[in-house]
């Protein structure tokens, strides 16, 4: 499976401590250009909090 940057900073808003919620808040916030720029600053969330999002959706 293949999982969105949405669904990413879905599972961040949901599922994060502080900063990774006021992240996706602020990914969810930004333009397509800054999202991309959050997405390239803060990679170990996306891919971390991708994986979370896929196990989740296996569990459903």
């Amino acid at each position: 499976m293949n999982t969105t940057p949405t669904q990413a900073a879905s599972a961040m808003k949901q599922y994060g401590g502080s900063f990774a919620r006021a992240l996706a808040e602020a990914w969810f916030a930004a333009d397509t250009v800054n999202q991309q720029r959050i997405e390239q600053a803060f990679p170990d969330f996306f891919l971390r909090y991708a994986a979370l999002s896929e196990t989740v959706a296996e569990g459903a």
